[in-house]
């Protein structure tokens, strides 16, 4: 956890209903060790809601066993407090339009998110000019109460739908680079964002690096000038084998300056035609080791934390999510 505590984290809220049930994966049964009860249905839930007593008042995550009983009777509850947080470094959780729910865990327990991103916007290209999409799903009042718990709004922002054409219009024409800096930075200030989160850097498949870099490095620049935050979704430096990704140390050196926080995809890391664990720790360990080998500036470092786990099957499998596992306890 030493190491860990050097890189800020991030959650993701798209699978926010294992918030809760995350906290009791691990409890060990002091009073039975020796074996699982064999009924697991005589356990009824706990009150769903807010409880007086932490996971840790209530030994929850003490070892490393895990009962089914333990989870049917604690998943549906967190602690009183929701101001509490006890890692110090900044949080920053997605909340997603699949997944309603997040809307409400980010008011409930905002006090313990740093940056809120919901995945409203797309830029995309209309008749060779730059258009913003999504605008119509900013919910201010929302935005509000997320801010009353001490919580930044920095939307996330995807480039929709574009062609390799419009990449290399972007690149070559310093005009465009300068339409697509003002559009964004025009909507961040016109919604009163707190900042922005570009997701584009993985749509490339790692061509033009140089390029696209330069293109984000004044974004940043400009919305530093307009008192605004900047965060860049990147994928991992390495993959499943240690094989090389798309964004690399170099990268990260050439945008640190211009970037307040990256936002790495330390999940996904097996696939179904080469199963496994879904998030390794040696392997998040080595994507933050590569891309700032010196320690220099690991604060600006968002290390995802993947909050779901993957069935794998001669199908290809799916994602389990908190309710799947309650599911599989009763059974």
């Amino acid at each position: 956890m030493n190491y860990l505590s050097k890189s800020v984290c991030y959650i993701s809220l798209i699978l926010l209903f294992v918030c809760e049930l995350d906290s009791t994966l691990s409890k060990r049964d002091k009073k039975k060790k020796s074996k699982e009860p064999d009924k697991v249905a005589k356990f009824k839930p706990s009150k769903a809601g807010p409880s007086e007593k932490s996971v840790k008042a209530k030994s929850l995550v003490d070892g490393e066993q895990l009962y089914a009983k333990v989870v049917l009777e604690n998943h549906s509850s967190y602690m009183k407090d929701t101001s509490l947080k006890n890692f110090k470094g900044a949080v920053l959780g997605y909340v997603t339009p699949w997944n309603s729910y997040g809307y409400d865990v980010a008011k409930t327990f905002g006090s313990k998110f740093s940056l809120i991103s919901p995945v409203w916007l797309q830029v995309g290209v209309s008749d060779e000019k730059y258009v913003i999409g999504g605008a119509h799903d900013v919910d201010k009042g929302w935005m509000e109460e997320v801010r009353k718990k001490g919580g930044k709004v920095i939307p996330r922002i995807l480039f929709d739908k574009w062609t390799g054409q419009n990449f290399m219009s972007l690149f070559q024409q310093k005009e465009k680079q300068m339409e697509l800096r003002d559009l964004l930075v025009k909507t961040v200030v016109e919604h009163k964002f707190d900042g922005l989160t570009v997701e584009v850097w993985s749509q490339l498949g790692g061509n033009a690096r140089p390029q696209i870099s330069a293109v984000l490095a004044m974004l940043g620049s400009a919305l530093h000038s307009a008192g605004l935050l900047f965060v860049l979704v990147i994928p991992p430096p390495l993959y499943q084998g240690d094989t090389l990704g798309m964004f690399d140390a170099s990268d990260y050196s050439r945008l640190v300056g211009a970037v307040d926080y990256f936002s790495l995809m330390t999940y996904d890391y097996s696939t179904p035609a080469k199963p496994g664990p879904n998030s390794p720790l040696g392997w998040v360990r080595r994507c933050v080791e590569t891309l700032d080998p010196g320690k220099t500036s690991r604060s600006k470092i968002l290390l995802g934390l993947n909050m779901y786990g993957f069935d794998y099957t001669s199908q290809g499998g799916g994602h389990v999510l908190g309710r799947d596992f309650v599911e599989v306890c009763q059974s």
